[in-house]
């Protein structure tokens, strides 16, 4: 299991997919609720890196890169598809797409806020899901 390995080797791993998984040290899985079907496309992994890439050399937290990067790659996503639909989604378009992303969450939600408990959520408006908890006893 992903979260076997993750706490094994004290890693957090991603495993990008519709909902992509984050699995923690300590056992944890996480999926994001951003995201859509036209991002399965090619390029879109060396955005997400770029942006994971980009927190961590800020000085997060592994954890806390991958859950902040891989909601605002997601996000980024979302906001092309709605203006070019899922075919008209590419990862340039998406790269680009990133900057305001961060305009957004900067100037409405100064901070992403996350709540551990069976949900986490993302401060955002009316507490939006942005990643869900998935327990172990659960199968994460």
């Amino acid at each position: 299991k992903l979260s076997n390995f993750a706490q094994q080797y004290q890693v957090v791993m991603l495993l990008k997919g519709a909902h992509t998984i984050i699995a923690t040290p300590d056992g944890k899985c996480y999926f994001n609720m951003t995201g859509n079907p036209g991002m399965a496309k090619g390029g879109m992994g060396d955005v997400l890196t770029g942006v994971l890439l980009a927190l961590l050399a800020s000085g997060m937290e592994a954890w806390e890169a991958a859950m902040i990067g891989v909601f605002a790659h997601g996000l980024a996503g979302d906001r092309v598809a709605a203006e070019n639909g899922m075919r008209g989604t590419c990862a340039g378009l998406v790269a680009e797409a990133i900057g305001k992303i961060w305009k957004i969450l900067e100037e409405y939600y100064t901070l992403l806020v996350f709540y551990e408990k069976d949900f986490i959520y993302s401060g955002l408006g009316d507490c939006t899901d942005v990643c869900v908890y998935c327990p172990e006893e659960k199968g994460g």
